[in-house]
């Protein structure tokens, strides 16, 4: 029969331990008290599922500043549970503030969106906050402008286009408008408790700035999370009931100035919309890629007056 194993204090009997079973012990409890210590200590956005930050915006947001703060509102509590709140000054009720674009707090950290161009984004933490942050410029439409088709149909933007052209040019980007969006809750990111008026419209162009929604989305990503397809099929949302404040200073700058493919606010759906976004898609006004030049130029009252301006084909210009 082989022999029983020798008592636990006889382990310290070993050349390279020179303590008993009894100091053992104590060392491990030492070691856990302090390790429950540091984890007390340390700043979380979520514990356990439970908030303990906010989100933090400037008193008259952005546009995409609002998107931003919401979509991190949404994708945390997908994630852990924990709702955390829009506010737009520290509440006192959490320890750990999460400021989203560019406001006087961020500032104060200095967190600003200084040299983030084309959509580039900054993610830098302190010891109780982390700032999200980019340009979120709004874009401002030039009058005239469509409002709707029905005043391309009706010859109300022709109209005012050539008076203020002083010629018959036909308008360059006519469809502007579908590329405007108007369906969004009025209230979207912002706190709870701010009282917006039924009849105030929120809306938001492709052609905004996103610099504060791509941090956000960069940050989301940091935590596993992935939008391969427009909507809740094509994401990925991992389960992590406690996230800690990060220790973080980077700067995420895009290789290319403009990246687009061909989705249109108003025609597309809000899935397609959202998505879109996340994937960090940015569509500058001003370029035209298709029939832009086509409609400003090719016009039949152009053609009378200045046939010799179009091409002579099969005898015909």
């Amino acid at each position: 029969m082989d022999d029983p194993p020798p008592p636990f204090h006889a382990i310290a009997t070993l050349p390279f331990l020179r303590f008993d079973g009894v100091m053992l012990i104590r060392r491990i409890a030492l070691a856990t008290l302090l390790l429950s210590a540091t984890l007390e200590a340390s700043p979380f956005l979520v514990e356990n599922g439970q908030a303990r930050a906010e989100i933090v915006i400037a008193e008259n947001p952005r546009r995409s500043t609002r998107l931003a703060a919401h979509d991190l509102q949404l994708h945390l509590e997908k994630i852990s549970g924990a709702r955390l709140p829009i506010v737009f000054s520290p509440s006192g009720e959490v320890s750990v503030q999460i400021f989203v674009g560019e406001s006087d707090l961020a500032k104060q950290h200095g967190a600003t969106a200084e040299g983030l161009d084309a959509g580039a984004y900054r993610i830098v933490s302190g010891e109780n906050w982390l700032a999200l942050i980019g340009d979120d410029t709004d874009f401002v439409p030039v009058e005239p402008w469509a409002k709707s088709n029905t005043e391309i149909v009706n010859g109300t933007l022709q109209k005012a286009w050539e008076e203020k052209a002083g010629f018959p040019w036909g308008v360059p980007n006519r469809g502007k408008y579908k590329h405007r969006e108007r369906g969004l809750p009025n209230n979207i990111g912002l706190p709870d408790d701010v009282d917006v008026p039924a009849d105030e419209p929120f809306e938001i162009w492709n052609f905004d700035e996103r610099g504060s929604y791509n941090a956000v989305c960069g940050f989301l990503r940091s935590l596993g999370v992935r939008w391969y397809l427009p909507g809740e099929t094509g994401e990925v949302i991992p389960e992590l009931y406690t996230i800690p404040l990060p220790e973080i200073d980077e700067v995420t700058k895009p290789d290319f100035p403009i990246r687009q493919f061909n989705v249109r606010f108003s025609t597309a759906s809000d899935p397609t919309m959202w998505w879109f976004m996340r994937l960090g898609i940015r569509q500058p006004y001003g370029l035209m890629i298709a029939h832009g030049m086509h409609a400003m130029t090719q016009t039949d009252e152009i053609l009378a007056k200045n046939p010799d301006w179009f091409a002579l084909y099969g005898g015909k210009r």
